[in-house]
C-alpha cells in the first residue's frame, strides 16, 4: 500500500480486530481494509475458512467504514 502511494497506512491486526489486519488510505481517498491470511503448511495446509471472509464483510464497511475491502 505504501510503494502504491497509501498515506495513513496501520497494521491493526490483533484480537478484537473486527477482521481487519490493515488499514490505509489510497491516493483517491478510498479507505482500504485488509485481512491477511496464510496457510501455516503452504499449499498443503488447511485452507482458510468461509467464516474468517464473513466476518470480514460484515465489519470492513459497517465497523471499519472502508471503502475496499479486501
Amino acid at each position: 500500500m505504501v510503494r502504491d502511494g497509501a498515506t495513513n497506512v496501520r497494521r491493526v491486526g490483533g484480537a478484537g480486530d473486527n477482521g481487519a489486519d490493515v488499514v490505509a488510505r489510497d491516493p483517491a481517498g478510498q479507505l482500504w481494509i485488509i485481512q491477511c491470511k496464510h496457510r501455516k503448511q503452504g499449499l498443503g495446509g488447511k485452507v482458510v475458512g468461509v467464516q474468517e471472509f464473513q466476518v470480514l464483510n460484515g465489519t470492513g464497511r459497517p465497523v471499519h467504514r472502508g471503502n475496499v475491502v479486501v
